[in-house]
């Protein structure tokens, strides 16, 4: 059996890991974007 974790303890690692994302994301368009800009 899958032992289902608590959403309140899951949330922060999740929240996180898409916080990253989102970051590590913005930071690899930035170039591109400033490119387009111009």
């Amino acid at each position: 059996m899958l032992t289902i974790t608590p959403l309140p303890l899951m949330l922060p690692p999740l929240l996180l890991l898409l916080m990253s994302l989102k970051q590590a994301l913005s930071l690899s368009l930035l170039p591109f974007h400033k490119l387009v800009m111009n």
